[in-house]
């Protein structure tokens, strides 16, 4: 499943295109607004259209050995002339992708501590010659290593083995479409697997393990800190809000009702499916549609369900469920003019900011998030 943020982002870079010309008349300001707007739209694109392509499944093929260790000494101390990683607008100051040796690095972040504990590992490999002449890598003779950056020693694995995230004594790597949780010891005896396609491979750290989320399945997942599973919950749908778990709740939408809460670390209902639509937590606070009426429709050639919110009024809420911003006629969900409105209307609050305030919007593509009103909240 993908997150309505996208789509939100998509219909917006689409409005902001086709009103270029009106734009130019602005200035500048206007057009580098809009070039942002433009370069989000398509990152955006590029996130749905993987998250729509389907896994070639099946399970990993039948390792040829053990992974064999050697000495890599002072990886740890590699060289960080990489490029950063860019998330929205801004620039991580963690370098994620280095050379070292001929080898080109890409570090992961561990689930535990949030530390950068392994990197994957490419080799140069042989060189070809392509049908335009050139020469370029041969992928497939390419060796590949996940390198443990603090003891400096490797572990040789299959070339497209791809590392996503370590967990202390866990290595956590997709192939072939499939999800695998192993011991680094016993990388091909894995404890856990399951499908990249629904989860996107995505592992959240909660208190007392870990937590998966299937999206094709409607199912929530909770893992032990040996990644023994401990409970399912079926029915709910996570990543919506584009995000998961924010200030300890994760934002899920009940697939009976289409109605939408949080659940907590452990899994159980904290805030109740009640809303049209809500954004995930910030600084405490989350904003929610209220009495809105749900338009169900469905994506993908109707494979995947969804829900759209006409009407209803946004309010603001703490992680106890109290209103901060209750519902009223100032906040009203207005839709975008009278196209068939199925992203939350042209109104919405703003993140909540660490100083206690939020600022209610107009999200229409004219309107450049125009600021109608900041409230304090606390």
């Amino acid at each position: 499943m993908f997150c309505r943020e996208f789509f939100r982002l998509l219909r917006r870079g689409r409005q902001l295109n086709q009103n270029r010309e009106k734009g130019k008349k602005k200035g500048n300001s206007s057009l580098k607004k809009n070039k942002v707007y433009l370069a989000v739209l398509f990152m955006a694109g590029v996130l749905l259209s993987a998250c729509g392509t389907k896994s070639s499944g099946g399970a990993a093929s039948a390792p040829t050995g053990y992974p064999s260790y050697t000495s890599q000494e002072d990886s740890q101390k590699a060289d960080t002339e990489g490029s950063a990683v860019i998330s929205g607008e801004d620039t991580e100051t963690e370098e994620l992708y280095f050379q070292k040796d001929g080898k080109d690095y890409e570090k992961v972040k561990d689930l535990i501590d949030g530390q950068y504990h392994w990197a994957s590992a490419v080799g140069e490999g042989e060189t070809i010659v392509d049908s335009h002449g050139h020469e370029r890598p041969d992928y497939y003779t390419q060796p590949r290593w996940f390198v443990n950056l603090d003891r400096g020693e490797s572990l040789e694995v299959r070339r497209w083995d791809n590392l996503y995230y370590s967990a202390g004594d866990y290595l956590i790597y997709e192939y072939n479409g499939t999800m695998y949780v192993a011991e680094k010891e016993d990388l091909y005896h894995p404890v856990l697997s399951y499908p990249v396609e629904g989860t996107y491979g995505i592992v959240n750290k909660v208190s007392g393990g870990y937590m998966v989320a299937n999206n094709k399945e409607y199912k929530v997942v909770y893992y032990d800190e040996k990644f023994r599973q401990i409970k399912t919950l079926e029915g709910f749908r996570a990543g919506e809000s584009g995000n998961y778990y924010r200030d300890g709740l994760l934002a899920v939408r009940d697939m009976d009702t289409g109605l939408m809460g949080f659940l907590d670390e452990e899994g159980e209902v904290a805030i109740p499916c009640q809303y049209g639509y809500v954004s995930h937590f910030s600084n405490g606070f989350s904003s929610v549609l209220v009495d809105a009426r749900l338009i169900p429709y469905t994506e993908d050639g109707g494979t995947v369900q969804m829900f759209g919110e006409a009407g209803g009024y946004w309010a603001v809420i703490d992680t106890e469920g109290n209103y901060a911003v209750a519902p009223s006629e100032a906040y009203a969900n207005k839709a975008f003019g009278d196209e068939r409105d199925l992203y939350c209307g042209a109104r919405r609050f703003s993140e909540a900011r660490s100083d206690g305030t939020i600022d209610f919007l107009d999200i229409s593509p004219d309107e450049d998030d125009k600021v109608i009103e900041t409230i304090r909240i606390k």
